[in-house]
């Protein structure tokens, strides 16, 4: 739900807070994130910390009660609430295409 440039800046906060792991330590040392290869690591972190979700509105779920909760310890949660906003807004759109798809072969 990251924008995949993002991601390897992220992992070297991880590995600032102690979660270590060869595969963070991969994500942390891109410099370019060409090739999903970013999206690729970040699964098989979560997988490795027991942090993955059985669906993306699970992610989702997760993503919004973390952005209100940040909001309670006075954290700057606009950049954060427009990124959850835009991924919301992205599945919508990604769902109305696939029905329109499906409308338009019948």
């Amino acid at each position: 739900m990251l924008d995949a440039g993002e991601l390897p800046e992220r992992a070297r906060g991880w590995l600032a807070d102690g979660a270590d792991s060869s595969n963070v330590r991969a994500l942390a040392g891109i410099e370019s994130a060409a090739d999903g290869v970013p999206i690729a690591l970040v699964g098989e972190i979560a997988a490795e910390f027991g942090l993955g979700f059985a669906s993306l509105q699970d992610a989702r779920r997760f993503q919004s009660e973390e952005v209100i909760r940040a909001r309670g310890f006075g954290a700057d949660v606009s950049a954060q609430i427009y990124t959850l906003s835009n991924g919301l807004t992205d599945e919508l759109v990604a769902r109305f295409r696939r029905f329109f798809a499906r409308l338009a072969r019948r």
